[in-house]
C-alpha cells in the first residue's frame, strides 16, 4: 500500500485484498470519505486529486459464478481529478476511470468511463461531456 501526500482518509473506511498479491496505489491530496470500501485484490491505482465520497464500494476482483473460487484480479485505475459521487458502485469489470471525470451519486458502474465525462445511473451512463 501506498499513500501520497496531503491525503485524507476518514473514518469506517476499509481497504481489502482476498489475495496476498493485491496493491494499491494512492496519489498526492485524494481524499476518501467515511465508510468507503476499497477492494484492492486486482490492484488499484488512485491518481491524483481524486476524491471518493461516501458509502462508495469500489471491486477489483471477480468470483465467476461460483462465491467460493478462488478470485480473479481486475485491476483498475481511477485518472486524476476524478469526483466519485456518495454511494457509487464500481463494478469489478471496469478497469478505468478516466482523468476529470465525475461520477453521480448513486450510480452503478459497468463499464470504462472516458476522461472528461460525466455518469450516473444504473447501469451508469454518460449524461455529459465536460
Amino acid at each position: 500500500m501506498e499513500i501520497g501526500s496531503n491525503s485524507l482518509i476518514e473514518f469506517n473506511s476499509v481497504f481489502s485484498s482476498e489475495l496476498p498479491t493485491g496493491k494499491l496505489t494512492i496519489g498526492n491530496n485524494v481524499k476518501i470519505n467515511s465508510n468507503v470500501f476499497l477492494d484492492f485484490t486486482g490492484g488499484l491505482e488512485i491518481d491524483d486529486d481524486v476524491v471518493i465520497s461516501k458509502d462508495t464500494y469500489i471491486i477489483t476482483h471477480s468470483h465467476g459464478y461460483d462465491p467460493r473460487s478462488l478470485p480473479m484480479p481486475k485491476p483498475l485505475k481511477i485518472g486524476k481529478n476524478v469526483w466519485v459521487g456518495a454511494k457509487v458502485i464500481i463494478c469489478e469489470n471496469v478497469s478505468l476511470i478516466g482523468e476529470n471525470s465525475i461520477i453521480a451519486a448513486g450510480a452503478v458502474v459497468t463499464k470504462n468511463v472516458e476522461a472528461n465525462t460525466i455518469v450516473g445511473g444504473n447501469p451508469a451512463k454518460m449524461l455529459k461531456i465536460k
